[in-house]
């Protein structure tokens, strides 16, 4: 009976709720830890060089709260903590090899766009167009380093396929990124960064269909639960 009772407790909605909000604060608060660099910069300095150089902390802790999100939305058992720096440690090195010269190139065609008076109105919009193509691309890039274990050159001709074979993905995708920006002009990059688990999580469950793609067609299953080429 107690066994029963137990079971029926830890399966209750007021379980699983209490169970997702901590998920939730969790991963956050390991997010905001790992992007410590970019936080500090943000409130100290607005310095352009210093803001970006801290910027680097963004991409691998990123890809380790996808991580965190993808374990908490296939097992809610596991512990969002722990599943959060699993990923940061298995994968920071190929995130961030991918994030610093992208988040580069990103400021610098915001820069281009934004920051130079008298751009013709014609440039504008083609590097807004090649902006936005960047932030879904580079976006993809950083949800297949968090799921798979491929070669990063691998990564980045799959983040393309993926994009082009996987509408759902590609909607999803898009209105996170669209969701975001507004976050981030309408309040501030804090804000974004609260709310990094809630949207991580909604982009894990919106790709479940290009994971399916990419481990049916491209991978071997590990015993470890990841995949490979």
């Amino acid at each position: 009976m107690t066994t029963n009772t137990k079971h029926e407790f830890t399966q209750g909605p007021l379980h699983r709720a209490t169970a997702a909000v901590y998920a939730v604060l969790a991963a956050t608060a390991c997010f905001l830890v790992a992007c410590l660099p970019f936080v500090a910069a943000m409130l100290l300095t607005r310095a352009g060089v210093l803001l970006a150089i801290a910027g680097f902390s963004i991409g691998p802790a990123w890809v380790a709260m996808l991580y965190a999100m993808r374990a908490y939305a296939e097992d809610d058992d596991d512990e969002p903590v722990r599943a959060f720096w699993r990923g940061y440690r298995l994968s920071w090195r190929q995130a961030l090899v991918f994030w610093a010269p992208y988040f580069s190139l990103v400021l610098i065609l915001g820069f281009d766009v934004f920051g130079v008076p008298g751009t013709p109105e014609v440039v504008r919009w083609l590097l807004i167009a090649l902006g936005a193509i960047a932030l879904l691309w580079g976006s993809t890039v950083l949800l297949i380093v968090a799921m798979f274990s491929f070669r990063l050159v691998d990564v980045l001709r799959l983040a393309v396929y993926g994009l082009l074979r996987s509408p759902r993905w590609l909607l999803a995708n898009t209105a996170t990124l669209l969701v975001t920006g507004a976050l981030t002009v309408v309040w501030s990059e804090a804000a974004a960064c609260l709310l990094a688990a809630p949207i991580a999580l909604l982009l894990v469950l919106n790709a479940r269909t290009l994971r399916e793609r990419l481990r049916s067609e491209f991978t071997i299953q590990e015993p470890t639960g990841r995949t490979t080429a």
